[in-house]
């Protein structure tokens, strides 16, 4: 597939003009020859500071400046992205939702058809144990029949036997009328979550969760005498050229 999106034009040439290149030489050049401070030369270095803060400044003016019709191509570039993409994006997000709704339902029939196969298996079991203890007895009624040598044995258990015997013949029929459903291709169930309390997720765990403190608001309540837990505040020496 080739690209959806293009970009027609010649795009940009990004470089550092030749005056911005001898200012900066020339900066280098006189910062470079301060080595030391002293009460003679300490004027000349806060103006150095001045001149190499300024250039600093206009950079990154100038960096904005450069970079801001970039910037809208590149919102104009997602904004059409976006319009574009949104009607299959839509559709794909649709049909997900048919086949995640259609792979829940397999899954549930699937749990119920085990759980009847448990049921036939087990009611099964109980049932063969059953017609296995009546042959037993019928065995050993037989044998003490033969014992006092009854002319005409009467079979007290056939009716029972025989009842026990369709009943597991049933059970049998119905295990193997019964098909297993086999899960939907593709679909399986995953872990997930959502956080209902972040407050407390960070508190128990904090290596799960990433926490950034706000610079400039933190700076203004300590200047506003607001006290903060969590913090430690203390003074810096800062100096102004």
């Amino acid at each position: 597939m080739k690209n959806q999106i293009t970009v027609s034009g010649s795009g940009y040439a990004i470089q550092v003009s030749d005056d911005a290149r001898k200012i900066s030489q020339e900066l280098m050049l006189k910062a470079s020859t301060i080595t030391t401070l002293t009460d003679a030369n300490i004027d000349d270095v806060r103006t150095t500071i001045k001149e190499l803060a300024s250039f600093r400044l206009a950079l990154e003016k100038s960096r904005k400046q450069a970079k801001e019709p970039v910037l809208e191509q590149g919102k104009a570039i997602d904004s059409l992205a976006k319009e574009f993409g949104q009607p299959t994006q839509s559709e794909e997000d649709r049909l997900e939702s048919l086949l995640r709704d259609y792979a829940i339902e397999v899954a549930r029939k699937r749990r119920e058809r085990e759980e009847e196969e448990r049921k036939i298996a087990q009611e099964l079991a109980r049932k063969e144990a059953e017609l296995l203890a009546a042959e037993e007895a019928k065995q050993k009624a037989l044998e003490v029949e033969d014992i006092f040598a009854e002319p005409e044995p009467v079979d007290i258990f056939a009716n029972e036997n025989s009842s026990i015997a369709l009943e597991v013949a049933v059970l049998k029929s119905q295990q193997q009328m019964t098909t297993t459903i086999e899960p939907l291709k593709g679909a399986k169930m995953v872990v997930d979550y959502e956080v209902v309390d972040a407050n407390e997720l960070a508190c128990r765990h904090p290596q799960l969760v990433t926490i950034t403190p706000k610079r400039s608001e933190i700076l203004a309540a300590i200047r506003a005498g607001v006290s903060i837990s969590g913090i430690r505040t203390f003074e810096k020496m800062e100096v102004r050229a």
